[in-house]
């Protein structure tokens, strides 16, 4: 045995990641939790909640305007109760990918998870292959304005890869997915 036993049986203060429990968002060696990834969400949902994202549910929702904060607050619970397993998926599947830089979900990784999630219905309205490449192409649709962008949204834009999706627009994506599915099917 050329490592002894007590070689590996360092205390994680002790090594080059010990920074990371005062510098990372959960303040600790590990990323998870329920008080990290709530926050990581509500900053999602507000950066998802475009006027873009609304008028889309307006859209669908059978009350219209009228209802849409309602019908906002019903998405986004189930989003926010679902919250761990949805960014366990979108970190499995930008993970999958060759392209980029990991963080972000590509079209052949999109396709991947619409195959594995068996979305795609050759018989339905609006959930056929070609629907399900278009909706990731809405989703990746920069938020732009004719007035002035906030400084956040242009450091947004600038981050945002053009053909690949961000943790928030994977929300929307997902909400888009669900419309096309059950609600106009």
């Amino acid at each position: 045995d050329l490592v002894g036993r007590d070689e590996w049986d360092v205390e994680l203060d002790e090594t080059i990641f010990q920074p990371r429990s005062e510098t990372s968002d959960a303040r600790s060696y590990f990323c998870g939790g329920a008080r990290v990834t709530l926050r990581a969400f509500e900053l999602d949902w507000s950066r998802c909640n475009t006027e873009r994202f609304r008028t889309l549910i307006a859209k669908e929702d059978n009350d219209g305007l009228g209802g849409l904060d309602a019908e906002l607050g019903e998405i986004k619970g189930v989003l926010s109760n679902r919250r761990g397993l949805i960014y366990s998926v979108y970190g499995y599947y930008c993970a999958m990918g060759a392209s980029h830089d990991r963080y972000v979900m590509g079209a052949p990784e999109f396709a991947s998870f619409c195959r594995d999630c068996e979305l795609a219905d050759p018989s339905s309205k609006a959930c056929k292959a070609h629907d399900l490449d278009n909706i990731f192409i809405w989703t990746n649709v920069e938020e732009r304005s004719t007035g002035r962008l906030s400084v956040e949204q242009r450091r947004l834009n600038e981050a945002n890869l053009d053909r690949a999706m961000m943790r928030f627009e994977f929300l929307a994506c997902l909400v888009r997915l669900a419309i096309a599915k059950y609600v106009k099917s």
